[in-house]
C-alpha cells in the first residue's frame, strides 16, 4: 500500500518541464528611461503658454506679414526641436526661487512700463527656471538655445522704434555715398533722396524692422545648428545685428538702383518684395558659409613650447 504523503498536493502542482524565461533583448547595464513628467510639469508648461499667448496678443502692431510673423512664433517649437531629446527627473519641481523672482519681477516692468523686453526676459527666465530643475543632463547643452525663447517676443518692433529710425537714416547715408561716388547727382535730406531727380524716401517700411527679429531668429538657429558647444557661436550671435543691418542697407541700395535704372514702377513692384528678400538671403548666406567654416575648422594644437 503505497504512502499518501508522496501524492504531490493538486493544489500545489510541481511542474515537471519548467519553461526558462525569456530572454531580454537589452543589456542587464541598461537602465531604462521614460519621459518623467508630472503633472506639476504640465501646469507650469500650461502657464507658460497663456502667458505668453497675452505678451503676443497685447499688441497686434507687429503682425504685418506673415513672412515675419511666422518665424518670430517657431522661434519655441525650434528651441524644443533643436533641445531634444529631453529627459526628465522623476522627483518634484523646484525651481530657483531667484530666478522665478526676477521672472516675476520683469514681468511686472513690463507691465508697468509697457514694454515688450522685460516680459519676454521674464517669460525665459520662468522657462529657464522649470527646465533647469526638472530636465536631466548638463544645462550647457540646451541653455544657450534660450535664445531662441527671447526672439519669439516682437520687443525688437514694439520697443526699440528710435532703432528703426537710425536703420533708415544709415541705410539713405549709404545711398547717398555710393551712388554718388558712382556718378549720380544726389541730393539728401535725412531720410529723403533725390537720385538723378527722382525722389526717393527710406520709409519706415524700408527699416526692415518687421523682418529683422525674424533674420535674427534664423540666424541662432544656424548657429545653434553649426556651431553649438564651439567657442565662435557667441561670436556668430553677436554678429548677426551688424549682417542684418548691412543686408537691409543692401536691400535699400538694391531697390534705389532698380527705380533709378528700371524706372519707378518696376522697383515698387515685385523687385520690392522679391527682389529685396533675395539679397537679405544671399547676405545670410554667405553668413551661413563663414560660421560653416568657422565650425568645421580644426581645434589648434597647443604650441610646443621652443627650447
Amino acid at each position: 500500500m503505497r504512502d499518501i504523503s508522496l501524492i504531490p498536493s493538486l493544489t500545489n502542482p510541481v511542474c515537471l518541464d519548467p519553461q526558462p524565461p525569456e530572454p531580454s533583448c537589452e543589456p542587464a547595464s541598461v537602465t531604462r528611461l521614460d519621459s518623467g513628467l508630472r503633472p506639476s510639469d504640465f501646469v507650469w508648461a500650461g502657464l507658460l503658454l497663456l502667458l505668453g499667448a497675452f505678451i503676443w496678443l497685447r499688441d497686434p502692431a507687429w503682425q504685418v506679414n506673415a513672412s515675419d510673423t511666422l518665424p518670430i512664433i517657431a522661434a519655441i517649437p525650434m528651441f524644443g526641436w533643436l533641445g531634444a531629446p529631453w529627459r526628465f527627473r522623476p522627483g518634484p519641481v523646484r525651481p530657483s526661487l531667484v530666478r522665478l523672482t526676477l521672472a516675476a519681477f520683469l514681468l511686472v516692468l513690463g507691465l508697468v512700463l509697457d514694454l515688450t523686453f522685460p516680459l519676454a526676459a521674464g517669460w525665459t527666465l520662468a522657462l529657464w527656471a522649470w527646465l533647469e530643475a526638472r530636465v536631466a543632463g548638463p544645462a550647457a547643452a540646451w541653455r544657450p538655445l534660450l535664445l531662441l525663447p527671447l526672439m519669439a517676443f516682437p520687443w525688437l518692433t514694439l520697443d526699440l522704434t528710435s532703432l528703426s529710425w537710425h536703420f533708415r537714416l544709415s541705410a539713405a547715408w549709404v545711398v547717398d555715398h555710393l551712388f554718388g561716388a558712382l556718378g549720380y547727382s544726389v541730393v539728401r535730406q535725412g531720410t529723403m533722396l533725390l537720385v538723378r531727380g527722382m525722389p526717393i524716401e527710406v520709409v519706415a517700411a524700408c527699416a526692415g524692422m518687421n523682418s529683422l527679429q525674424a533674420m535674427l531668429t534664423g540666424g541662432v538657429v544656424l548657429a545653434a545648428l553649426e556651431l553649438r558647444g564651439n567657442r565662435w557661436f557667441w561670436a556668430a550671435v553677436a554678429s548677426l545685428p551688424l549682417v542684418a543691418w548691412v543686408a537691409n542697407t543692401l536691400r535699400v541700395c538694391a531697390i534705389v538702383g532698380a527705380a533709378v535704372t528700371r524706372g519707378h514702377d518696376f522697383a515698387v513692384g515685385w523687385f520690392h518684395e522679391g527682389g529685396g528678400w533675395i539679397i537679405v538671403l544671399s547676405a545670410f548666406t554667405v553668413w551661413w558659409f563663414v560660421i560653416r567654416w568657422l565650425g568645421r575648422r580644426p581645434a589648434s594644437a597647443p604650441r610646443t613650447p621652443r627650447a
